[in-house]
């Protein structure tokens, strides 16, 4: 697991973030990141669940505070690339094109999420579990059953 912050990008000039911001994201466990996120002083309120980049939006004190901690500093574009190198190893694990695991992986939030919602759309035989009551539920059930 990989504690990411982007480039700093001005993108408005309204306090905090009229010196840049970034994003605190991370290619793997969500709860990992919540906890750095914490390390931070950061409120679990301000994580920004983006149905494509789950992250925390940081200030240039706290980015800078991230990267002392151990956060490793990417472009926008190597979170991407991270992020499409993972759904290409779940897509080759099931089976699926790479466009259904990026759905996956960007609705799950995390491999491991994204994974466990992919084994068990396959034991059910549907195309599709979305991250709902339902879908978490019916996870909780699978994994319930194994133990």
């Amino acid at each position: 697991m990989t504690i990411m912050v982007d480039t700093l990008v001005v993108w408005s000039k309204k306090p905090p973030f009229h010196k840049g911001s970034c994003h605190l994201t991370t290619d793997g466990d969500i709860d990992e990141l919540h906890a750095f996120a914490a390390k931070l002083g950061m409120k679990r309120a301000w994580f920004q669940d983006h149905p494509i980049l789950k992250h925390y939006d940081l200030t240039p004190s706290k980015r800078a505070l991230a990267v002392k901690l151990g956060a490793v500093e990417v472009s926008g574009v190597e979170q991407a690339r991270r992020r499409s190198v993972i759904a290409k190893r779940l897509a080759g694990e099931f089976g699926r094109t790479h466009f259904e695991a990026k759905r996956f992986l960007n609705e799950w939030g995390t491999e491991d999420a994204a994974r466990a919602a992919m084994r068990e759309c396959r034991v059910r035989a549907i195309a599709w579990l979305p991250r709902n009551d339902a879908g978490r539920e019916a996870l909780a059930r699978a994994e319930g059953a194994k133990g």
